[in-house]
């Protein structure tokens, strides 16, 4: 079906007005957080479920590509339409169908952000928050089954959410799960994570978590990454329950000169404890003796809303993206504690050795790492490097007994590591695919490399 043909129907279920073609307008979805580029033929922004069936129900009767986009805060590629086809823009669909704070639940439409339902909640909070600022929307926290720095204490999204809505790539609709614990629980799992892939999820039901009485947290400079693992291991031993601890390592602070200075810093980190008053008044004494016995650079105490603009301060590798107007090949993995100083330097070796700057942060209590590195997306050997150093990273993850892709999804960046890493789970996917989605047109080249037979 020509181009033409495809406007005049997605125009009559849409509108025209949300059907997008000209050249700048299809540039602005060419990327997303990463920077990765892949470029759409037409960009469909529907206002319902009923309008995401018919889109889908045409793509697949024309073998289009699709790719589900929310606010693009991927930094994997998960948004990029790198086979072309349409784009998905589900950002119009952003209705909070039902909050219930008295049982912690909430119903949404899946292109509301995470910022929008909080501020509709009075109480509670949904607590899976990517990125630190709300952007990200509810169906890509989902697709991706995204973590935060909170997941230690309440899980990554798919812990968070109890009944999904999903448009399967034939146009079907499947309601799986329930507002009570099910049999159909592993089938809703089979959706979350699968990165687009599988279909779209257009509705969900989420559960919310009481919002903490108090908040305090420790802002920390430190000379020797290890001390991060020492601080988790010993609060766990004394009982403390860390909420949160994310931490930039050095190669960050150089983009953002907090390196600058008389004394050695490996990593600044905010480590955060929240809830009852009572037992935060015994915490935090214990996790103060312990910080201050590591011989810290520096350390600041805040509390209240304070809190908040700390969590600013560890959370910038967006920023450092946009501010230098470059790319970034992310990869992302969990990996045991005692590992990670090993794997901190792996992404160090990769740097040196392909000469590009990487920004890394890590969270000790959940043993997670994001690394990435940063080249100018012009240049085709740049980006050939940053290749190599996802690899490079990705097999040495592999040999110290890490898991790719945590908290991210794969997405584009560490799909051919993907692939090597975890042979069988890859195998099985593409099974899956075959039979849901056989005509490869969800969200093609993410997660599930499907190969002609």
């Amino acid at each position: 079906m020509k181009e033409g043909e495809l406007i005049e129907l997605f125009s009559g279920v849409v509108g025209s007005e949300n059907v997008l073609v000209g050249e700048i307008e299809l540039a602005s979805y060419s990327y997303d957080a990463s920077n990765i580029r892949g470029y759409p033929d037409i960009v469909v922004r529907p206002s319902s479920s009923d309008e995401v069936i018919e889109i889908m129900k045409m793509a697949n009767e024309t073998g289009t590509p699709v790719t589900p986009r929310g606010s693009g805060t991927s930094i994997v590629g998960g948004a990029v339409p790198i086979k072309g086809g349409i784009v998905i823009d589900l950002l119009k669909m952003n209705h909070i169908i039902e909050i219930d704070e008295d049982n912690l639940l909430a119903t949404v439409e899946t292109g509301v952000t995470v910022s929008e339902l909080n501020k509709a909640l009075t109480n509670s909070f949904y607590p899976i928050d990517p990125e630190v600022k709300g952007l990200s929307t509810i169906g890509g926290v989902l697709s991706e089954d995204s973590a935060c720095p909170l997941s230690g204490v309440y899980g990554t999204a798919r812990d968070n959410v109890l009944e999904i809505e999903v448009v399967l790539p034939n146009g079907e609709v499947f309601h799986l799960g329930k507002k009570s614990p099910s049999k159909e629980r592993h089938l809703m799992d089979l959706i979350i994570g699968s990165e687009g892939t599988l279909g779209i999820i257009t509705k969900a039901t989420l559960k919310l978590k009481s919002r903490p009485e108090e908040r305090y947290a420790f802002f920390v400079k430190m000379s020797d990454s290890s001390d991060a693992v020492s601080i988790v291991q010993e609060a766990e031993k004394s009982g403390i329950r860390i909420s949160a601890f994310q931490s930039l390592y050095r190669d960050a602070l150089r983009e953002i000169g907090e390196e600058v200075g008389t004394d050695y810093i490996d990593f600044i980190g905010l480590i955060e404890l929240s809830g009852d008053p009572l037992w935060l008044s015994t915490w935090i004494p214990k996790l103060r003796e312990i910080i201050n016995k590591l011989d810290p650079i520096e350390v600041e105490e805040v509390e209240g809303e304070e809190v908040k603009e700390y969590w600013r301060r560890v959370s910038v590798v967006y920023d450092i993206m946009r501010k230098k107007g470059m790319a970034g090949l992310s990869i992302s993995f969990s990996i045991h504690k005692d590992k990670i100083r090993d794997s901190l330097q792996k992404v160090d070796q990769a740097s040196m050795r392909l000469n590009l700057p990487a920004v890394t942060t890590f969270h000790p209590t959940l043993g997670w790492i994001i690394a990435t590195f940063l080249f100018d997306p012009g240049k085709k050997k740049e980006s050939e490097r940053a290749e190599k150093a996802v690899s490079f990273v990705g097999e040495e993850v592999s040999r110290l007994g890490g898991s790719i892709g945590f908290g991210t999804g794969i997405g584009v960046s560490m799909i051919k590591q993907y692939v090597k890493s975890s042979p069988d789970a890859v195998k099985l996917l593409e099974f899956l695919k075959r039979t849901i989605d056989p005509k490869n047109i969800m969200n093609p080249g993410k997660l599930i490399p499907l190969r002609e037979r």
